[in-house]
């Protein structure tokens, strides 16, 4: 009797569907690769639906790397990892979830003059890098007592400068 070896295909183990927030670093784990031929050598790849997500595999060790190219992705991915013997392949695909996370909104910097008596009107640049929210300045606090003086309507700022009264007004927003 005569057993002669055939080439089976390698199996990369099943990876769960994983959760993450969009501050995460980047994500690893163990492909988990067997094969029952024992001396093969595996190539491995992988890659995103987004392609603001990237998944590579470390040839030498299979372990799979998903990150991000820049820190506010968020959504429902699929990943898709593969090994091959040469000659036979296997892949697997899993969602990669990552919820939003509510970032704080950013100033410009600006400055503006008023003469003592007068008064001003100006819109603040307020920007969200997650792009649907309703910006509103939250409170205003100055080192004299402007804030009797000022109205804010969104993000437009009026401000009647009183009778001797005189220096720096700043503002802080929440979202």
């Amino acid at each position: 009797l005569v057993v002669t070896n055939v080439n089976d295909t390698p199996i990369i183990g099943q990876v769960a569907n994983i959760i993450k927030t969009e501050d995460d670093g980047t994500f690893t784990i163990d492909l988990n690769v067997t094969d029952v031929d024992g001396g093969d050598t595996h190539t491995y790849s992988a890659s995103s639906s987004n392609p603001n997500v990237i998944a590579t595999v470390d040839l030498n060790t299979g372990v799979l790397s998903i990150s991000k190219t820049t820190v506010d992705v968020y959504g429902n991915f699929q990943i898709t990892v593969g090994v091959s013997d040469g000659t036979l392949n296997s892949s697997h695909t899993f969602d990669f979830n990552v919820s939003a996370i509510n970032d704080n909104p950013v100033v410009s910097d600006s400055n503006w003059t008023v003469p003592e008596d007068g008064n001003i009107t100006f819109d603040l640049n307020v920007t969200s890098v997650d792009g649907n929210d309703t910006m509103r300045i939250w409170d205003i606090n100055s080192t004299n007592k402007w804030e009797n003086n000022t109205t804010v309507n969104g993000q437009t700022i009026t401000t009647y400068e009183g009778n001797t009264t005189y220096g720096v007004v700043s503002y802080a927003i929440n979202t």
